[in-house]
C-alpha cells in the first residue's frame, strides 16, 4: 500500500495511515490489526491515533494492508489479509465491501476465533466519521469520531480533532498547503492542549508522499524522523529509507526490515496486489497476502 493521496476531508476521518513504527512512538490506527491479540490492537489503535496525522503509510500500512479510509476496490466483497514474521502467527482479518468497495466491517481473527469486530460509518463524501470496535472477550465497545474545521472556501481542513469516546486524542492544526489543497506542513498536540508536540512536513510527487519529516518535541530534547519513500509503476512502494536523529537503544523498527526496506508484489488480474513481499539478501520473504472474493 503506497502513501497515496492528501488526507480525508469532511466531519469526520480517521488519521491513518500511515507511516513507518520508529520505536514505539508512531503512527496509524488499527496498528498490527492482522496478527496482534485484540487487547493489544485496542491499546495500539489509541497510541497510534495519539502519535500520528493523516495519510502517513509504511509499515503499519503494511501491517494491515487495506486502508479503510482510502482504498476501495470496485466489484468486490471481501477482502481476507494475513501478514507473516512480524508477530504472533494465526492473526489475520477479513473485510466486508460494500456496492462500490468500500469497508463497511473488519473482523479480526487468531485462527478461527473472532478478538475484535469493527465497524466504519462514513460521511456523505465517503470520509470515515466513526469507527466501532468492540473485542469478543470482554465485550469491550469503543467508538472513534473524527472532527474537522474547514477554510471558508471549505477546500482545505484547517484543524482535526479526534476523539476516543469523551476524550480527545490529539488536536492538529494544517500550516501550509499544496497545490492540491494537501496539507504538506502541520502540528500535533495531545488532547486539548495547544502546547505542540509534533511538527509534520511531507513532499508530493504523482500523487505520492516522497518525503516524510516529523520533528518530535520531547520534554528533554527533541527527536526527528525522516523517510524517503520509492514506488513502482503501479504506484505501490518499494524502497524506503529511514533515519532517527538522535538514533538511541531505543529506537527500533518494529518489522525487523531494517532502515531500507524494499518491497515486491504479485498482482491478481483485476489490478489490486495479492502478495507482499521483503527483499532481503536476495531472497523475496511473504510477509502480506490478501485474498478477494468478487
Amino acid at each position: 500500500m503506497a502513501p497515496r493521496r492528501g488526507p480525508g476531508r469532511e466531519d469526520g476521518e480517521a488519521v491513518i495511515q500511515h507511516g513507518f513504527i520508529h520505536s514505539l512512538n508512531t503512527y496509524i490506527s488499527s496498528l498490527l490489526r492482522t496478527y496482534l491479540i485484540s487487547a493489544y490492537l485496542q491499546n495500539a489503535r489509541l497510541f497510534v491515533l495519539l502519535t500520528s496525522l493523516f495519510q502517513l503509510v509504511s509499515s503499519v500500512a503494511q501491517a494491515q494492508e487495506f486502508d479503510v479510509r482510502d482504498e476501495h476496490f470496485p466489484g468486490a466483497k471481501r477482502v481476507k489479509v494475513e501478514a507473516f514474521g512480524r508477530g504472533p502467527s494465526g492473526f489475520w482479518a477479513e473485510y466486508t465491501l460494500d456496492e462500490q468497495g468500500w469497508a463497511i466491517e473488519s473482523r479480526t481473527y487468531h485462527h478461527r476465533k473472532l478478538n475484535l469486530l469493527e465497524q466504519y460509518s462514513f460521511t456523505s463524501r465517503h470520509k470515515l466519521g466513526q469507527e466501532r470496535t468492540v473485542t469478543t472477550d470482554d465485550k469491550r465497545v469503543q467508538i472513534f469520531q473524527y472532527s474537522y474545521q474547514y477554510s471558508p472556501d471549505s477546500a482545505r481542513i484547517i484543524r482535526e480533532i479526534g476523539l476516543s469516546d469523551s476524550d480527545t486524542m490529539y488536536v492538529s492544526h494544517n500550516l501550509e498547503f499544496d497545490s492540491a489543497n494537501r496539507p504538506v506542513k502541520f502540528t500535533k498536540s495531545k488532547g486539548l492542549r495547544r502546547e505542540v508536540n509534533e511538527l509534520t512536513e511531507l513532499t508530493y510527487a504523482n500523487d505520492l508522499i516522497t518525503n516524510y519529516r516529523r520533528t518530535e518535541y520531547g520534554e528533554k530534547d527533541t527527536t526527528v524522523f525522516t523517510t524517503t519513500y520509492q514506488y513502482n509503476a503501479q504506484g505501490n512502494l518499494t524502497k524506503e529509507y529511514r533515519s532517527v536523529v538522535p538514533k538511541s537503544p531505543g529506537n527500533w523498527w518494529l518489522d525487523n526490515s531494517g532502515d531500507q526496506p524494499e518491497y515486491s508484489y504479485d498482482y491478481s488480474k483485476r489490478g489490486p496486489w495479492t502478495h507482499r513481499y521483503l527483499l532481503r539478501q536476495g531472497r523475496k520473504v511473504l510477509i502480506a497476502k490478501r485474498t478477494f472474493t468478487y
